[in-house]
């Protein structure tokens, strides 16, 4: 916030006694709200750095103000920038005696047509199989449920 913005909200609580001071104290902090999340709390989401904001500065507010005041700011929370990041999906292949990785495999999902990837790649590298481990997906083996008798 500008030194003229700051002058402003104060002149105004000056000529209107009657006005919302705590309006008026979220306008100026919200300038402090935004500086010390960009420069010491950047790390925080923002529900803890409400909780930050509280314990170690001594300035409450409530989560969704502080959401509000640094959204305004176009500054996004940690946690909406995790959720958006592209999800990778690694198969792989290992010999359990030696530990080589046999075949690999990264898609954005973990679909049938990445472990045919992966068995090719271990097929026609290293032959046919003498046994094969797996970490117990239905796409391996399939349990049709039981029906029940018909009278």
């Amino acid at each position: 916030m500008n030194e003229q913005k700051k002058y402003e909200v104060i002149k105004y609580l000056a000529d209107h006694p009657d006005a919302n001071k705590k309006r008026a104290a979220l306008q100026l902090n919200c300038s402090l709200v935004v500086d010390l999340y960009l420069n010491k709390y950047y790390h925080a989401n923002f529900t803890h750095f409400t909780e930050l904001l509280e314990s170690m500065e001594g300035i409450s507010l409530s989560s969704s103000t502080v959401t509000s005041v640094l959204e305004e700011q176009f500054i996004l929370s940690p946690m909406v920038t995790k959720a958006s990041a592209d999800i990778q999906t690694n198969l792989v292949s290992i010999d359990d005696a030696t530990g080589t990785i046999t075949g690999a495999w990264f898609d954005h999902e973990e679909i049938l047509n990445g472990y045919y990837h992966v068995f090719h790649q271990t097929l026609c590298t290293y032959g046919i199989l003498y046994k094969f481990f797996t970490d117990r997906r239905t796409i391996f083996t399939y349990n049709k449920e039981k029906l029940p008798l018909s009278p």
